[in-house]
């Protein structure tokens, strides 16, 4: 077999993406509570390094928990993998920071711990300072490491491809210059022509018919630095199996993942400012703290 010099850059370009691939699972929440236990055991006996709780339940059409309810299935179904060296994600909110405050006190109070804040953000392709704002004010506020784990730009904001380009490249200039933000994810692992919805435009877009990195895809692997050292505290060491544990663990491997039916989008509500939809899975960030993130749903 011979190559040529575009199939060996594409091959060599494929590989440097993939060895920053960290799995990172996700329980998406109640509606899918039955993959999610299909799922947790097997994920408890051989635990993530990240596992992160529910997809936007401030979002009536996504998970949609009362915070305390949130908090009571946290500790029952996520905390346990503490005991197994898991460094744990919070809900992924997308506008209430009050409902994040509810839960986290009532996850404390009940003797648990979230070591990151999980976070998404839809927008205007001019909005570049209500992103900045988001992020800033989620983290003045619990004191606590960020995981962006979807943005995008919306298609009701009117964008070009090269306005979202100057978006998304702004925005990532910002985010790794931020010590706080340990990874982040552009909500565009999807060809042009099929978006997962029609809230998030499809020159989000991160491939190109076929399923090759387009110009937004290599600009987006390619435009961060080394990750830096997080500055949350690490979790405590795992303690030794025991044959009681409770298996409270999540999200199937990557090749089921990918051909199973979660990757589509569900529709969402309108009218918070950054509003957002699914289970995410988003193409990871080879260089800035971003992975693939699958959702049991």
């Amino acid at each position: 077999m011979t190559c040529d010099g575009t199939i060996i850059g594409r091959m060599a370009e494929s590989l440097k993406f993939l060895s920053y691939i960290e799995y990172v699972p996700m329980y998406w929440g109640p509606r899918y509570k039955y993959k999610w236990d299909a799922q947790k055991g097997g994920l408890y006996s051989n635990p993530p390094r990240h596992l992160m709780a529910f997809n936007e339940p401030d979002v009536s059409s996504q998970a949609n928990m009362d915070a305390n309810y949130a908090a009571d299935l946290y500790m029952q179904e996520i905390q346990p993998f503490a005991r197994r060296g898991t460094r744990l994600g919070s809900p992924a909110i997308v506008f209430n920071d009050d409902w994040m405050d509810t839960f986290l006190k009532s996850v404390s109070s009940k003797g648990g711990r979230v070591d990151f804040i999980c976070i998404h953000w839809y927008g205007s392709w001019d909005d570049l300072d209500g992103f900045k704002q988001w992020v800033t004010k989620v983290h003045n506020r619990f004191h606590k490491n960020i995981w962006i784990t979807e943005m995008g730009i919306t298609t009701a904001s009117g964008p070009t491809q090269t306005r979202v380009k100057n978006f998304m490249l702004s925005a990532i200039g910002w985010l790794n210059t931020q010590g706080y933000v340990e990874r982040y994810a552009w909500f565009g692992a999807f060809e042009t022509s099929k978006p997962p919805d029609g809230y998030a435009t499809g020159l989000n877009a991160l491939l190109s018919p076929g399923g090759q990195l387009n110009e937004l895809g290599s600009l987006y692997i390619n435009s961060g630095p080394p990750a830096p050292k997080s500055t949350s505290k690490p979790p405590p060491k795992p303690t030794p199996k025991t044959t009681s544990r409770v298996a409270a663990s999540s999200a199937a491997t990557s090749s089921a993942a990918k051909s199973s039916p979660k990757c589509k989008r569900h529709s969402r509500r309108r009218g918070a400012r950054s509003h957002h939809r699914h289970p995410a899975r988003s193409l990871p960030h080879p260089f800035h703290r971003s992975s693939e993130l699958e959702a049991i749903e």
